[in-house]
């Protein structure tokens, strides 16, 4: 659903105002965590994990930015050696600055898969802006309470079984460019929710790790079931529930999905991509995400 249908246009023109008056600077994190070239990759993955980040910044001096290292790299790079050094790893992250609208910004999370994006000036990073300072926006967006959740979910949702191998899940996260996916019993009612990090938790206890992909959960014991690494008990909300109070449960919670269930069978799904998404189709020039599916 495009934003003319969510609140018509002439709101959104007023929408895109204010959602575009609001600067990179005032969201950000002006204290962030960097990286140097020269530290081993595996030694920075495992800080990652520690601080639930996505991306990091590589800087010699921790002023100018050298790069990115991005888990998705890590995911596709699997077979490094832990060894390796971040150098070789490491992007060139799109350039946004403090100037840059936040629709846009919001587009550039998007697009790349980033959680975590350094804003830049003059080659020097002023902070990171996140998916959740993006959320945040929408807290304060009084527009958007009677939006419901249901205009911007997925209802057809790829689900596993506690009883699947976590390999099994893992592949279909791949296959589908997931990073979540509900768990269900065989009434299709919900059990929890696993995760490529739940995976990658367990399999970080398990044994020493040699490679990049074994310590992002390419490699564990082949027997090892979806109920063992699951989230019990997820966060859900109701059909119904605003998207304004959705933003704000992720961000209370720190989580980045949510079930949306009724009398404990799965309706949808919403994640903070969908979220994102929302704000970014307020972008005054129409892009590919505009249509929120």
């Amino acid at each position: 659903m495009t934003a003319e249908e969510l609140v018509g246009i002439n709101k959104k023109e007023v929408l895109r105002a204010k959602i575009e008056g609001i600067r990179l600077p005032d969201l950000m994190d002006r204290e962030f965590v960097t990286v140097r070239p020269d530290e081993r990759l595996g030694d920075v993955l495992s800080r990652m994990m520690e601080l639930d980040l996505h991306e990091i910044p590589v800087s010699r001096d921790g002023k100018t930015l050298d790069g990115v290292v991005s888990y998705g790299t890590i995911l596709r790079r699997k077979n490094l050696p832990i060894d390796t050094k971040v150098s070789s790893i490491m992007v060139s992250p799109p350039s946004v600055s403090a100037e840059t609208p936040l629709t846009e910004a919001a587009e550039v999370l998007l697009r790349e898969g980033y959680r975590q994006l350094p804003i830049v000036d003059d080659g020097r990073i002023g902070g990171v802006l996140s998916r959740g300072h993006v959320l945040s926006v929408l807290k304060s967006i009084p527009e958007l309470r009677d939006v419901p959740v249901e205009s911007i979910m997925s209802p057809e949702v790829r689900t596993a079984k506690g009883e699947d191998l976590a390999l099994d899940a893992v592949t279909v996260m791949r296959d589908m460019d997931i990073r979540i996916l509900p768990v269900v019993d065989d009434m299709g009612r919900i059990m929890g929710i696993v995760g490529f990090k739940d995976v990658a938790n367990y399999n970080w206890r398990e044994k020493k790790r040699q490679t990049l992909g074994e310590m992002v959960g390419n490699s564990y014991p082949s027997d090892v079931h979806v109920s063992s690494v699951m989230i019990e008990e997820p966060v859900t909300i109701p059909p119904g529930t605003s998207v304004m109070d959705a933003a704000s449960l992720m961000l209370d919670r720190n989580i980045s999905t949510l079930p949306i269930v009724k009398d404990r069978e799965l309706k949808g799904i919403v994640t903070r991509y969908d979220l994102v998404e929302l704000v970014a189709s307020f972008r005054r020039r129409e892009m590919m995400y505009m249509q929120i599916t």
